[in-house]
C-alpha cells in the first residue's frame, strides 16, 4: 500500500514523528514523483478548522492500526476536498508517512500563514559535524531560512557568538554516548538578523545501521526567555531603586522573618535588623509600631506611623514609617486568609519634625515670654481635657510697665516681661497653663482647685512668688500686679470669653481697691445676665 501511494503522480508528503509533528524526511524520501510538505509543523496546520477532530481521530487510528485514510478540506480551500492517508512506516523509515492525494494536484496543499501562528518545535537532522542534512517546514517558518539554504550548513554558523562554546560542549558530551540526549539553549540567528531563542536537544543515533545522524529538537522558547529576561530586569531596577532610595526599605514575609532589606535602613535605625523583633526593639515605642504591624497583616490595609527610635552612641531620631501589605487577600474567609507580607518605608524625619515642632511652638506660644500666645490659650478653654474638672483663671496685668518702658527702655521692659512669665512657670503645677494675653497682661488656668478659698489661696501665692525685686540696668524694681480670680466647678458652666471677661473686671477692681491683693470675680454671673 506504501508503496503504490508513494507512486502516485503529485502525491504530497511528509514524515511525521511519534507525537504527530512533522520530522526531517528519511533519505531517499519522497520519490521524484511526489512533492514534500513544507512550511508546516503538523496535519493540522494544512486543513479547515472543521476538520481538525477528523485529523486527529485518524492520527489515533494509524497509531492503533498502522494505517487511517480520510477526506479534508485543504486550508483555505473549503470547497475543495483531498485525501489524506496516514501510514505507519517506522518499521521501513523510522517516522509515520503523512500522504495526500488530491483530485487537483496542480495545487499544492500549503498552510495558510498569514492565518497560522508561527510554530514552537521543529525538528532538524545533523551529521556527525552538526551539519544540517534534513529541516523540517516548522524550521524555516521559524527562522525565515529556506531548506536549501539551511541543508549543507554547520548549524554553529547560526548560533549566537556568545553561545557557541555551549553549544560545542553539549555537543561534544551528546557525540560521548550512543543513544545519548542532552538538552541545551541556544540563540540562532533568524534570516532578518535577530536572534531566537531555542531549547535545543540533540539525540545520538549516528550507530543507526540506516544511516548515521543526530535528530535534533528545537523548541523556540523566545517568549519564554523574554518575559525572564525582562523580570530579571525589573528585579534589578527595583533592587537599584532600593538601594539609592534615601529611605530604608524592609519586606517582612510571613512569621516576621526578613525577606529583603537596603543598606539605607541600617543607616537610619542604627541596627542591623534581621527580624521583626529586631525592629520593634529599635524604636522606643514598640507596641505601637506591633499594634500597627498586627493590623496590616490582618485587615490588609495602609498604616503610617512615627516613633523614635535610639541607636546606641547616637543622636535619637524620628522616623516615619509607611506600613504596606504586599498582598491583601480580603477576598478569603478570614479564618483562612493569607498572612500578607509587608513592605516598610522607614524615612528618617528628624529635621522636619523639629521643625514641624518650631513651627507649631511659634504659631502657639509668645516669641518674647515663651507663653502661650492668646489664641492658644483660648483653644485650651475651649477645649478642655476633662469638662468635669473645676476650672480657675487668674488674670494679670503688671502695674506702672509704660512707665517702665518709657524710663528704662524697651529691654529693660521685655526684661520684666520675661522674668514674670518665668516666675509665672515656676509658680504654677505641671498640669497648668500659662499664656499672655498681649502687652502686660498675662492669663493663668488652673485646674482642679476645690473651691474659691483654695482658688484665692493660690492667687496669693503665685503674686508673692512673682512679686520679688527685679534688677533693671543700675536699679532694682518691685513688681506691681493686679489679679482678677475665676473659680468654676466645671469647665461646662461658662464660655471661654465670658470667663476672660469676669476675671478682666475682677482684675480692674484689684487694681482700683487693693494693689497686688487677687480679687475675686462674681462667677455666678451668666451670659445674658444683668450686671
Amino acid at each position: 500500500m506504501l508503496d503504490s501511494l508513494l507512486a502516485h503522480e503529485g502525491a504530497q508528503v511528509s514524515a511525521i514523528g511519534d507525537n504527530g509533528l512533522f520530522v526531517p524526511m528519511p533519505p531517499g524520501l519522497p520519490p521524484h514523483r511526489c512533492t514534500l510538505v513544507s512550511g508546516a509543523s503538523s496535519g493540522l496546520d494544512l486543513v479547515e478548522p472543521s476538520d481538525l477532530t477528523t485529523v486527529i481521530e485518524a492520527w489515533e487510528r494509524a497509531r492503533a492500526n498502522g494505517v487511517a485514510t480520510v477526506r479534508v478540506h485543504p486550508v483555505g480551500r473549503p470547497d475543495t476536498e483531498v485525501t489524506m492517508h496516514l501510514v505507519d512506516a517506522r518499521h521501513r523509515v523510522g517516522v509515520y508517512l503523512g500522504i495526500i492525494v488530491g483530485d487537483r494536484t496542480d495545487e499544492p496543499v500549503v498552510p495558510a500563514h498569514d492565518d497560522t501562528p508561527r510554530p514552537r518545535v521543529a525538528f532538524v537532522r545533523k551529521n556527525q559535524l552538526a551539519v544540517f542534512t534534513a529541516v523540517d517546514g516548522a524550521l524555516t517558518r521559524i527562522l525565515g531560512w529556506t531548506a536549501d539554504e539551511l541543508i549543507g550548513t554547520r548549524s554553529l554558523e547560526l548560533v549566537h557568538p556568545e553561545d557557541r562554546q555551549r553549544a560545542v560542549a553539549n555537543w561534544m558530551d551528546m557525540l560521548g554516548t550512543s543513544g545519548a540526549s542532552h538538552r541545551v539553549r541556544l540563540r540562532h540567528r533568524h534570516r532578518d538578523g535577530s536572534w531566537v531563542w531555542f531549547e535545543v536537544t540533540n539525540t545520538n543515533r549516528l550507530e543507526d545501521p540506516e544511516g548515521p545522524h543526530v535528530v535534533t529538537e528545537m523548541v523556540d522558547v523566545s517568549a519564554e526567555t523574554s518575559a525572564q529576561e525582562a523580570f530579571r530586569a525589573s528585579e534589578l531596577l527595583l533592587h537599584r531603586l532600593a538601594e539609592t532610595f534615601p529611605s530604608g526599605v524592609l519586606q517582612l514575609q510571613a512569621g516576621g522573618r526578613v525577606g529583603y532589606r537596603n543598606a539605607r535602613l541600617g543607616e537610619i535605625l542604627g541596627y542591623e535588623i534581621e527580624s521583626v523583633e529586631d525592629l520593634l526593639a529599635a524604636v522606643t515605642e514598640p507596641d505601637r509600631l506591633r499594634a500597627v504591624l498586627t493590623g496590616a497583616t490582618s485587615t490588609g490595609r495602609d498604616a503610617d506611623l512615627e516613633v523614635d527610635v535610639t541607636p546606641v552612641d547616637r543622636t535619637p531620631r524620628r522616623v516615619l514609617i509607611a506600613v504596606r501589605p504586599l498582598v491583601a487577600r480580603t477576598d478569603q474567609p478570614t479564618a483562612t486568609r493569607t498572612p500578607p507580607e509587608i513592605l516598610l518605608c522607614i524615612s528618617d524625619i528628624t529635621q522636619a519634625s523639629q521643625l514641624r515642632a518650631e513651627l507649631t511652638r511659634r504659631a502657639t506660644h509668645d516669641d518674647l515670654t515663651g507663653c502661650l500666645s492668646r489664641a492658644a490659650v483660648l483653644d485650651v478653654l475651649r477645649d478642655p481635657q476633662d469638662p468635669e474638672e473645676s476650672l480657675t483663671l487668674l488674670y494679670i496685668d503688671l502695674d506702672g510697665f509704660k512707665e517702665i518702658n518709657d524710663t528704662y527702655g524697651h529691654d529693660a521692659g521685655d526684661h520684666l516681661l520675661r522674668t514674670v512669665a518665668e516666675r509665672l512657670g515656676t509658680a504654677c503645677r505641671g498640669g497648668d497653663v500659662v499664656g499672655r494675653l498681649g502687652g502686660d497682661e498675662f492669663l493663668v488656668v488652673l485646674r482642679g482647685i476645690s473651691d474659691t478659698e483654695s482658688a484665692m489661696t493660690t492667687a496669693r501665692r503665685i503674686v508673692d512668688q512673682v512679686r520679688l525685686p527685679v534688677e533693671l540696668e543700675d536699679r532694682v524694681v518691685l513688681p506691681s500686679l493686679s489679679i482678677g480670680v475665676v473659680w468654676q466647678p466645671s469647665a461646662v458652666d461658662q464660655s471661654s470669653e465670658h470667663l476672660i471677661a469676669l476675671a478682666d473686671n475682677a482684675m480692674y477692681r484689684s487694681k482700683n481697691e487693693n494693689r497686688c491683693r487677687p480679687s475675686l470675680a462674681d462667677a455666678a454671673i451668666r451670659p445674658g445676665d444683668p450686671s
